[in-house]
């Protein structure tokens, strides 16, 4: 059975007059299923997603959807292969690039977290400025990894969400952050996407299948672990 169906299925309540339908009290439901990995937010932005329930808005405010509205909404669940989280606390001490360095952040630290693959530059000339470049490289030791870190902690982005609720926390981020507070922010974030998540597992009532990543079993994983790990075939999908 198609997911979409399932989760009408699950969610949608019996209105008055007797229709169905799926019922969302205000924008923030519609933004927490959005931050928790529903939507493919590669593909798709917050604002396309709210604007895809336009049609389904009250003047009193919330949302009223129909069947024909909410299976409309099937292009904009995420559906695909789900690699592990990366862990910065992995990479090894090394210079890199500047085409090795901008690689690393386009590929794994924009995808994990809120920056933008057009603030890339940007990051560049800070970690020029902070003393990280050096006879044309740049330098990764554990001061950028902890910095890596805390961008992934403060910003995760809905894809990173999804991974950590599939796969778990890896091991090496409170370490990373200098804590394991459970009153941090990311803890919060990591508890609302469980919750989130494991509404939509029960929903789609299919097992979570896992992408094996070689990368994350080693010590310490250079940037062509991580490339060569990322070309490898799929082995899953949700």
């Amino acid at each position: 059975m198609d997911p979409m169906q399932q989760i009408w299925d699950k969610v949608a309540t019996v209105a008055e007059g007797g229709e169905k339908l799926v019922v969302y009290q205000n924008d923030y439901d519609l933004v927490y299923l959005y931050a928790n990995g529903f939507v493919d937010a590669e593909k798709f932005s917050l604002e396309a997603w709210l604007e895809a329930f336009a049609s389904s808005k009250q003047k009193a405010g919330g949302y009223r959807v129909t069947h024909a509205q909410w299976m409309e909404k099937k292009k904009f669940r995420y559906a695909g292969f789900v690699d592990k989280p990366f862990d910065p606390s992995r990479l090894k001490d090394a210079e890199y690039s500047e085409a090795e360095f901008a690689t690393l952040l386009a590929d794994y630290l924009v995808p994990s977290t809120w920056l933008k693959t057009s603030s890339i530059p940007q990051v560049l000339k800070n970690y020029q400025s902070a003393g990280k470049f050096k006879n044309g490289k740049y330098i990764v030791d554990q001061a950028v990894k902890n910095d890596f870190a805390k961008m992934l902690q403060r910003f995760p982005s809905p894809l990173r969400v999804l991974q950590i609720d599939v796969h778990g926390m890896p091991k090496g981020m409170s370490q990373a952050s200098g804590s394991t507070s459970h009153s941090s922010q990311f803890t919060q974030t990591v508890d609302a996407g469980e919750k989130a998540f494991k509404k939509l597992e029960a929903l789609f009532q299919s097992p979570i299948k896992q992408k094996e990543s070689a990368a994350s079993n080693a010590a310490t994983t250079t940037l062509k672990d991580l490339l060569k790990a990322k070309r490898r075939p799929p082995t899953g999908r949700v």
